[in-house]
This record gives structure tokens, sequence and C-alpha cells, in this order.
């Protein structure tokens, strides 16, 4: 029994002995932990200071984020409405267009048509018909001439003025010009039924001008 005794005790001994030592070893376990925390406190400090940095700066951006989003949906929207004016106005030039194709073809024909009799024939008024007289004033101010009848019958006197009145460049006409044209188109008796009333070459060359926006 003793001897049991002695065996029980000297195994509790044992465990004893154990525990001291895994106690002892985890204290200094705990110590070394201890240590490396308070040498890591500052930089864990730094990167919640950085963290905190990084949160606001993100915060930050998506407020910008969120102000661009709104800037860019009434930029879209703007875009939108101007697509919608374009496309509004693109309609109203084709009707325009349609509209004014007769006329064009129209004029063309009567440029074709246009021969040296025609302008014989209106050179010889010795004193033109009002009608006449703003049909060839409409020609002088495109080909940059004064308005006076002395001055038509020298443009038409040109070799060259059938070809180019075919050739001007309708295009280019500068707003002066239009403005002066304007005028003309703003008489009453200014209409290609009462100038060819009065002249089937003025109504030829008046139509054929047509070509160039008279």
């Amino acid at each position: 029994m003793l001897r049991e005794q002695k065996e029980v005790v000297f195994a509790k001994e044992t465990r004893y002995r154990l525990g001291l030592q895994k106690l002892t070893e985890t204290e200094v376990m705990v110590d070394g932990l201890k240590k490396q925390l308070t040498e890591m406190q500052p930089i864990l400090e730094q990167a919640q200071l950085d963290t905190n940095v990084l949160l606001e700066t993100v915060a930050n951006d998506q407020k910008e984020a969120d102000a661009q989003q709104t800037i860019v949906s009434k930029d879209v929207e703007a875009a939108k409405i101007v697509a919608q004016e374009v496309s509004t106005i693109a309609q109203d030039c084709e009707k325009d267009l349609a509209v004014a194709m007769p006329a064009y073809e129209a004029s063309i024909k009567a440029l074709n048509a246009l021969d040296k009799k025609h302008i014989q024939e209106l050179k010889s008024f010795s004193s033109p018909p009002p009608a006449v007289s703003l049909t060839l004033n409409g020609v002088c101010l495109l080909f940059g001439a004064k308005q006076e009848w002395s001055d038509a019958k020298k443009l038409m006197g040109d070799l060259q003025f059938l070809e180019k009145l075919k050739k001007y460049d309708k295009d280019n006409i500068s707003p002066k010009i239009i403005k002066s044209l304007k005028k003309l188109m703003n008489d009453p008796d200014f209409t290609p039924e009462h100038v060819k009333n009065v002249s089937v070459a003025a109504s030829s060359l008046f139509v054929g001008a047509g070509d160039v926006h008279i």
C-alpha cells in the first residue's frame, strides 16, 4: 500500500511540476505578447488614423461622384432635348426642301431655256417697264453692279452672261446682297406671274435667277 501511495504521490507531483512548467512557459509567452502589443501600439494607432483618413476620402469621393452623376444626368437630359430639337429642325428642313425642290427644278429649267434672243429682247428696251427693271436690278445686285438700266445692259452685253448666271455661286451670297434682294422681293408687283405678263424674256430671267436665290 505504501508503494502504491508513493506511486500516486509521484504521479501527482509529476503533474504538478508539469503544470508549473506550463504556467511558467505561458507567463513568458504572455509577457512576450504584451511586449509585442506595446511595440505595435503606435503602428496600430497610425493604422487607425490612416483608416479614418481613407474612410473620409472615400466619403468625399462618393459625394463628388454623386454630384458628378447629377451633372451628367442633367447633361444627358439636355442632350436629349437638343437632339429632339435637331430632329424637329431636320424634319422641317426636309418639308421645306420638298416644297422648294419643284421651284428649284423650275429655275434650272428656265436658266437652260434662256438664250440670246431673250437677252436681245430685254436689251431692246430703252426704258424698261417696272417689272423688267426690278428683275434686272436683282441681277445687278448679284453681280455687284449698280441698279441702273445702263449697267444692266452692260451685264447682258457680256458674251458670257448666260454662262456666268448658270455658274453663279448661289451658296455663298453675302448677307448684304441677300438683304437687298429681300427688299426687291417685298414689292407686290415683283412676282413671276406679273413679270411674265410684261415680258416673257424677263420672266425666264426672273425664274432662272431664282436658282441663285432672287
